[in-house]
């Protein structure tokens, strides 16, 4: 466990994810900033076959949250990473999802992918970022550079910062020695 810190369980869910070690690496520098040490583990789930709409071609969100929830490794938090495309019910897609002040979340890359690698890792690493602070009780923010404003399109994700404004920093801060104190 990092030490007096926060450990994150970064679950390659499906198809391997290239560049998950860079992004495993940059995830744990960029929420330091804000949470202190951040030790940043890696596992590997299959995608549950219940969870896929042969209609849609899509991943049903909620459901990848559901297997999160069975992955053990003494974390305080998990994400999912996947390839595959994800959707929530009467979304057309997500880029991700996470339980409010739950333990679990996932992230999507399939939408976030590009050319350009930087512009790729940075889009990861704001969208893991932004679902990590619903699951420490943030919502959605006004400040269109926060993190944590909603991302209609991949535009939106371009458009914000990987940080989060002061007021959703505090949040998170508060949220964070809710986590730590249990």
């Amino acid at each position: 466990m990092a030490e007096g810190g926060l450990v994150i369980g970064l679950v390659e869910m499906g198809p391997r994810v290239p560049e998950l070690e860079e992004i495993r690496r940059r995830l744990a520098r960029h929420l330091e900033k804000y949470l202190g040490p951040v030790e940043v583990r890696h596992f590997r789930e299959d995608l549950p076959e219940y969870a896929y709409s042969e209609i849609r071609g899509q991943y049903l969100a909620r459901a990848l949250l559901d297997r999160l929830s069975k992955v053990d490794g003494d974390c305080h938090r998990v994400v999912g990473l996947t390839r595959e495309d994800l959707y929530a019910p009467g979304l057309n897609f997500v880029f991700g999802q996470a339980r409010v002040n739950g333990r679990e979340a996932v992230v999507s890359v399939a939408r976030l992918l590009d050319e350009d690698r930087e512009r790729y890792l940075s889009r990861v690493v704001k969208e893991v970022t932004h679902e990590l602070g619903h699951t420490f009780g943030l919502g959605h923010c006004d400040d269109p550079s926060c993190v944590m404003s909603f991302s209609n399109t991949v535009l939106d994700v371009d458009r914000k910062s990987p940080d989060f404004c002061d007021r959703c920093a505090l949040a998170l801060r508060e949220g964070l020695n809710r986590c730590l104190r249990r």
